[in-house]
């Protein structure tokens, strides 16, 4: 609470931004594009599903987690650990194997593509996934945190259970993808 106070809110929702945008760009796409080439086609919906539960069962456990930590240590001790298990979590990368991807069009032919009338449905596909996102991880733990005044802990344990259950609807649509 204390700390980013100190920084101000428009600053650490700035980092945060950018922090974002740098994910996306620089492990997100290429881990996504990567995981395509690898997978078997035949079951690539089940294993996708899969992979998926496997890292956002952290997702749905660290808000219960952040809640205790809030609770009885504070704010800035679940900051220090957040940036800690962050630089922990990147250390796999020093062993992943570099390769140089080539792109066959321009940037400008990429932008151009991404607002063609053909690239329409999958763009606000996107553009959805990136609203739904949005709404689960900041709109509804917000809603929950005002309605449940403040509790921690119930908030992180209502916002665990809300990831779960995705979890579990994300795993059978998975496996109905490839029947």
């Amino acid at each position: 609470e204390r700390f980013v106070s100190d920084m101000g809110v428009g600053i650490a929702l700035l980092i945060c931004l950018c922090a974002g945008i740098t994910y996306r760009a620089l492990y997100w796409i290429p881990y996504n594009t990567d995981m395509s080439l690898l997978l078997d086609r035949s079951q690539r919906g089940t294993q996708v599903a899969l992979l998926s539960n496997i890292a956002d069962v952290n997702v749905a456990v660290m808000p219960f987690w952040a809640g205790l930590i809030v609770a009885f240590f504070g704010f800035d001790w679940l900051f220090l650990l957040a940036v800690a298990l962050d630089i922990l979590c990147l250390m796999p990368l020093l062993w992943v194997d570099n390769h140089r991807e080539h792109y066959e069009w321009s940037y400008r032919q990429t932008i151009r593509e991404l607002f063609a009338p053909a690239s329409r449905p999958l763009l606000y596909g996107y553009m959805g996934t990136g609203i739904q996102d949005c709404i689960q991880i900041i709109v509804w733990p917000l809603v929950v945190f005002l309605l449940l005044d403040s509790e921690y802990i119930a908030l992180g344990a209502i916002t665990a259970l809300t990831f779960f259950s995705m979890l579990v609807i994300r795993f059978f649509t998975g496996r109905l993808f490839d029947a």
